[in-house]
């Protein structure tokens, strides 16, 4: 039996998760799946200046009080950054780092720092509009890749809006993300994800074990027998 520890990204929430889980958990494994505090079913506890670092920290307690150990983390979208931040955080308990078309950032660095400006802008005047910058309002399915009708009426009626502090606010690092793991960075590209292209160069740069997926962004949703499947071959290597 592996431990799976699942992270939501943007504007989601565990879920995301629920047929990878069912699948992952059919193999015999453990699964965890944190709520990231003011997103999904933690929508409540939405405040004002929710940091990246909060994000991680609530993370590794999560891991720590379940006595979570040789950890397959597994971070979508916006929560690459969590799980870089978990590899420096509670090192001992991670077997290996996987980032499924995920946010690559380095230390001191800002989600907006590695996205096309045109992207930053459109982004600020958006929670502006519609929040007064306190969230980013959650986007159409279609956005995300999902483009059959059901599964993009499921995630729309549970996407919540995303703390907009989170995308200016920086990730402490000391080290390259995933140093000292054995990384896998997971791209789609039916279609490519826009505000990921810096992090895709990265993972190439870094030299990870780099491999796709023709799907859109929420492979999760759009294609889970092959998500878990690829999850539980990397269990398995």
């Amino acid at each position: 039996m592996r431990t799976f520890l699942l992270v939501h990204g943007a504007w989601h929430g565990a879920w995301c998760w629920a047929a990878v889980r069912d699948r992952l958990e059919a193999a015999g494994h453990r699964v965890e799946t944190p709520i990231l505090s003011g997103l999904g079913e933690k929508a409540d506890l939405l405040r004002p200046g929710i940091t990246l670092n909060d994000w991680v920290d609530e993370v590794a307690r999560l891991m720590s009080d379940k006595a979570l150990t040789d950890v397959i983390v597994v971070g979508h979208s916006f929560a690459g950054s969590v799980v870089s931040g978990l590899a420096e955080a509670v090192p001992g308990r991670i077997d290996r780092l996987v980032y499924l078309d995920a946010m690559v950032l380095e230390g001191g660095e800002a989600p907006f720092d590695t996205m096309d400006p045109a992207i930053v802008e459109g982004r600020r005047a958006a929670a502006e509009a519609f929040s007064g910058g306190l969230t980013l309002p959650k986007p159409p399915a279609a956005a995300l890749g999902v483009l059959e009708p059901e599964a993009a009426a499921f995630v729309e009626a549970h996407m919540t809006p995303h703390p907009f502090s989170t995308f200016v606010e920086p990730l402490a690092l000391d080290r390259a993300p995933g140093e000292g793991f054995d990384c896998t960075y997971v791209a789609v590209t039916e279609p490519e994800y826009a505000p990921l292209v810096t992090s895709r160069v990265r993972a190439k740069a870094y030299g990870w074990d780099y491999r796709e997926m023709r799907t859109g962004h929420d492979m999760m949703i759009t294609m889970p027998d092959e998500t878990a499947e690829l999850l539980l071959a990397l269990a398995e290597s």
